[in-house]
């Protein structure tokens, strides 16, 4: 009871439809789903990237109006910004909970992982 009450103080989830310029991956879950955003910053003549950075926004914004922060910041890096929607915003689904925050976020993080080894892409 107190979780979902602390959730509902937290989260402000909101799921109207917002133009996505970024490429848009969704992982699939036991529970649903969740959307990630990924958008890159590629400095003159690199191509591989260097580092993925995975960015949590909670309530305070979206994944598809998140910024490259902070790989616009790391000169000369080639980078990957994923920004993940949690739960109850955007298309990913379920309530807005901490629990299910938590969840997503470690997949998310193994998926990060997965492409770091060379996996995907």
């Amino acid at each position: 009871m107190r979780s979902r009450l602390l959730s509902r103080v937290l989260f402000k989830h909101s799921q109207v439809y917002l133009p996505c310029h970024k490429d848009e991956v969704v992982l699939a879950t036991d529970w649903g789903r969740i959307q990630l955003c990924r958008e890159t910053y590629r400095p003159a003549g690199r191509r591989a990237t260097d580092v993925y950075i995975v960015r949590f926004l909670g309530s305070r914004g979206r994944a598809e109006l998140a910024t490259l922060d902070p790989a616009d910041r790391l000169p000369n890096v080639a980078s990957e910004v994923w920004t993940m929607n949690p739960p109850g915003f955007g298309r990913t689904t379920g309530p807005p909970d901490l629990t299910r925050f938590a969840s997503s976020a470690r997949q998310v993080v193994s998926h990060a992982r997965t492409l770091r080894a060379g996996s995907l892409w």
